[in-house]
């Protein structure tokens, strides 16, 4: 169930969306969810702990050129 705002109007736009996940459960949520919007996935871009970069999720976020901050 996806619930919120209709973003019908502003789907074109450039947008930052701020997620706060709190388990390991939100990413492929979140993933689902834009996977399910036509050219949304390839124009996401992930933030997160440089330490990530480290993994082999971290691998896969360079190669998208993904953004690593030191917090």
């Amino acid at each position: 169930i996806e619930q919120g705002d209709d973003i019908q109007r502003i789907v074109s736009d450039r947008t930052l969306v701020i997620a706060n996940h709190q388990s390991t459960g939100d990413v492929p949520m979140l993933m689902t969810t834009f996977n399910a919007k036509p050219d949304v996935l390839p124009n996401l871009m992930w933030i997160m702990d440089r330490i990530f970069k480290f993994t082999n999720f971290g691998v896969v976020s360079m190669i998208h050129q993904d953004f690593f901050i030191s917090s």
